[in-house]
């Protein structure tokens, strides 16, 4: 791409469109969507996607139409989940004449995006819908098989099969979290643990991280509502100005990119502990191809002190909460822990106490942050809608929240077979979906009953 050259971004959230304008790139301009301006049309027998026009979106439409003749090149920046791919191949399949491209949107600051926009790539139509028609596949022949939503079956499998845990309590009412995950059964107590001391790292903060620390305490009314405020500090301005409070706060990544980390070395150098900060072999560097990287404060000396006044009550105390734990995440300390000798090298690091005693039993459990992360990897929510679907599950009786833990209520009325099938359909699909090389004959193998 020609430095500075005149482009149109496509987004879907308006929000996001707002927040790059505001930024006065004079070579860029962004328009969003609001959504679908096509929606699917699933044929079951041809098991092919197609799109139909949204009346609603007509003018929408045409001035998409209009701005494609004015700009020199389109790039389209888009999510990669489902909808975000579909909106990309509809955008595409509308202008057949452009050559469109694809970017993923990290940093929402003016070097980033301009880095990102010059370095999209083309766009394949056919790519893309391959890998469109397959999800929509999976969940015609799932809805066909199953007698179970796709997000309630991953639910139950959380509590019935053998998972990957990283949350634990102690008898005494400890939490633990683990450097490594263990794989066993919910609530099957662990036994077999010596003190000893290690390297305690901080996880930095996932949207289901973040919503676990903020729904404890009552000034937050639902998760619903705690996400929305999330947003909220995002976009927060003064003088119609953005604030540029924190990173893009939905995510489900435990890291940050190299770019990040740079900027954090140089700025710590200029007045703190470089002692402290976490070395190289330890920081968990994220891969340019994850979309949004953890939450976190855009500017390392932007202390909850320097932004007290400038934010609502609500605001900076979310702001107050991410700082924190952004400063814990690039640092070290050293820690008494657990060690696991069922599993080579495992130590449980305390969470809510300075002192590792022994304890009887270790139990594995779900916290809404490990949940999360468990859920989103079965393919059963997404960081925007996870407020939501945890609400939905509560107010279902589904589940029950204890505090930082999410316990079984409802959802243990379903077989534990008919689980434990859906649990090793889901994993198998995902590995299909993500695959190129793979298509609707493999998932089609995977409802037998269904072909």
């Amino acid at each position: 791409m020609t430095a500075n050259e005149y482009t149109l971004l496509i987004v879907e959230s308006p929000t996001i469109a707002d927040y790059i304008n505001q930024l006065r790139i004079p070579w860029l301009e962004v328009m969003a969507t609001g959504g679908f301006c096509w929606h699917p049309v699933f044929n079951p027998q041809k098991l092919s996607l197609g799109k139909k026009a949204d009346p609603e979106k007509r003018a929408l439409r045409r001035e998409l139409k209009q701005k494609s003749d004015w700009f020199n090149r389109i790039v389209i920046a888009t999510d990669s989940d489902s909808s975000g791919d579909f909106i990309a191949w509809t955008v595409a399949n509308f202008l057949p004449q452009k050559e469109l491209f694809r970017a993923q949107l990290r940093l929402l600051t003016e070097n980033s995006i301009m880095n990102r926009v010059s370095e999209a790539g083309k766009i394949s139509q056919p790519n893309l819908k391959k890998k469109l028609e397959k999800r929509f596949v999976f969940r015609h022949l799932w809805n066909r098989h199953f007698r179970i939503s796709i997000e309630d079956a991953a639910l139950a499998s959380l509590f019935t099969m053998i998972n990957p845990f990283s949350a634990f309590s102690a008898t005494r009412g400890t939490i633990f979290r683990s450097d490594e995950p263990v794989r066993t059964r919910y609530n099957q107590p662990l036994n077999g643990f010596n003190i000893d001391s290690g390297y305690n790292f901080h996880r930095p903060h996932s949207t289901w991280g973040l919503l676990e620390d903020l729904t404890s305490y009552p000034l937050f009314k639902s998760f619903e509502d705690s996400a929305n405020k999330i947003f909220e500090l995002f976009t927060a301005t003064q003088d119609r100005e953005l604030l540029h409070t924190i990173s893009y706060p939905r995510t489900d990544a435990s890291g940050y990119y190299k770019s990040t980390w740079n900027r954090i070395e140089a700025e710590w150098i200029k007045s703190l502990d470089l002692e402290k900060l976490l070395p190289p072999s330890a920081r968990n560097i994220l891969s340019d191809a994850v979309p949004h990287e953890s939450i976190h404060p855009t500017n390392i000396f932007q202390t909850p002190d320097k932004m007290r006044g400038l934010l609502k009550p609500d605001l900076f105390f979310i702001y107050t909460q991410i700082y924190k734990r952004f400063m814990k995440s690039i640092t070290w300390e050293t820690s008494d822990c657990l060690f696991f000798e069922g599993e080579c090298g495992i130590r449980l690091y305390p969470q809510n106490s300075s002192e590792v005693q022994d304890s009887l039993s270790i139990t594995p459990r779900w916290t809404v942050e490990s949940a999360g992360d468990r859920l989103c990897a079965l393919g059963a929510v997404r960081p925007a809608a996870y407020g939501k679907k945890l609400d939905r599950w509560i107010s279902r009786d589904l589940l029950k929240r204890n505090g930082i833990y999410l316990e079984p209520k409802g959802i243990l009325k379903y077989d534990p077979e008919l689980i434990s099938s859906c649990h090793d359909t889901l994993i198998k699909a995902r590995e299909i979906i993500d695959r190129e090389e793979m298509g609707r004959d493999e998932l089609k193998q995977l409802f037998p009953i269904s072909r």
